[in-house]
């Protein structure tokens, strides 16, 4: 046992006080998914298949900019609202090699929510 707070959600309605923020990390599908086809657009599913396996920030480095700087600007805005934020650290190369080999069909490895309540 460590001396740290667990992390405990009761809830996730109330007033924020504390999130836990990802890190902006994409690599694109070995191998796109039949169901995301059904939506995106033809556009996307050309740039995904013409990219299949990199990472955005070799791929598309203006867009990744742009996602970087959308999660640094959640980051400003919680803090500057009082609110204490906790972002993960990115990946070790050695992570990045694991992330690679299982990469069939996962886009972003914090898909579920890029910030997280805590309280």
């Amino acid at each position: 046992m460590t001396d740290k707070k667990p992390v405990i959600v009761h809830h996730e309605w109330g007033a924020l006080k504390e999130v836990v923020v990802g890190v902006p990390n994409v690599r694109l599908p070995t191998k796109l998914a039949e169901a995301p086809k059904k939506f995106l657009p033809k556009s996307s599913i050309k740039f995904i298949e013409e990219n299949a396996g990199k990472k955005l920030e070799e791929c598309a480095p203006e867009l990744n900019k742009q996602f970087v700087e959308q999660v640094n600007g959640i980051i400003k805005i919680l803090k500057d609202r009082g609110i204490i934020v906790h972002q993960v650290e990115k990946h070790i190369p050695s992570e990045e090699a694991f992330l690679a080999q299982m990469n069939n069909t996962v886009m972003q490895t914090y898909a579920y929510l890029l910030c997280r309540a805590l309280g």
